[in-house]
Order: structure tokens, then sequence, then C-alpha cells
């Protein structure tokens, strides 16, 4: 019984190839853009900051409720109500999750910024406290972004000089 040849899958036939070596039916230019890797200017969230993210959404929508909803029915002398913190108050707390989903750590320092900026009426603590966690995740993430751009940057004198 005669032994078969192989089977060749998709993808696997050889092309041709000039005697430089290089395909034929590549366009020009790809193989530099292969070759050099696509910088990744977002500093991610780990798995634990995003679960801290989605439990400072919900403080922060808890606390918004605890302070907002005794004054709903309330109308105050000049300028928005009880109601229109609220609403801003949760319309926040929500921007702080989308900002958690995505994963980007600089949206969730803006979100977090935002909701220390936010309706909290007499309560500076809260203010101070959501200050604080978005001025770490700032620092945390031009730290990174500073250690990654000193590991991708060529060490001095490796390179060719421009000096003659």
């Amino acid at each position: 019984m005669p032994r078969s040849s192989p089977r060749r899958g998709r993808g696997t036939a050889r092309r041709k190839t000039r005697q430089s070596g290089r395909k034929l039916d590549a366009r020009p230019g790809r193989q530099e853009k292969r070759s050099r890797k696509p910088r990744q200017w977002l500093v991610r969230l780990t798995t634990n900051e995003k679960w801290g993210g989605y439990g400072a959404a919900v403080i922060a929508a808890t606390s918004f409720l605890v302070l907002w909803v005794p004054n709903v029915g309330r109308h105050a002398a000049a300028g928005p109500g009880g109601a229109f913190f609220l609403v801003e108050g949760i319309a926040l707390s929500a921007l702080l999750v989308l900002a958690t989903a995505s994963g980007r750590r600089e949206a969730f320092a803006a979100a977090l910024l935002l909701i220390a900026a936010g309706p909290w009426g007499p309560e500076a603590l809260f203010q101070v406290l959501f200050l604080a966690a978005a001025l770490w995740q700032g620092y945390v993430s031009l730290a990174a972004r500073r250690q990654r751009d000193q590991r991708d940057r060529p060490t001095r004198g490796t390179g060719v000089s421009d000096r003659s």
C-alpha cells in the first residue's frame, strides 16, 4: 500500500519568495509594522482594584441616597433641590461603575475625582476619601507609565551615534 503524502492545512503552503527572502505577495512596509511592539498608552486596573471600584461605587450611591432622599420633598430657597442632587450623585456613581468596567486606570481616577467634587453637602469626610483615592490612582498610573517608558527606552550607547 503506497504511503500518501501528508496533508497540508490552510495557510501552510509556502509562498513564492524572491532571492532576498521577501515574500512576493506581501505588502511593502508590512513587515516593519509587525516587528514593532504596539505602545500601550493605558495602564489597566487589576482584578482586585476593579472589585474595589465597584465597592466604591456602591458606597457612593448609598451615601448619596442616605444624604439626599430625606431632602427630596423640600424646596431650596435658591437653586436646585434635593432631587437634583440625588440624581447627580447616582449618575456619578454610575459613571464610576462604567470607568471601573472599562479597566482604564486614568478613567477610574477621573471618575473618583468627579465623585469627590459631587454633591456631598456637609459631609466633607466622603469628599476627602474619594479625593485621596483619585490622587492615589493618578499617582499609580503615572508611576507605572514612567516605569514602562524607562523599560522600553533603549539604554545609552547601544544605538548608532549621529555625531561624526
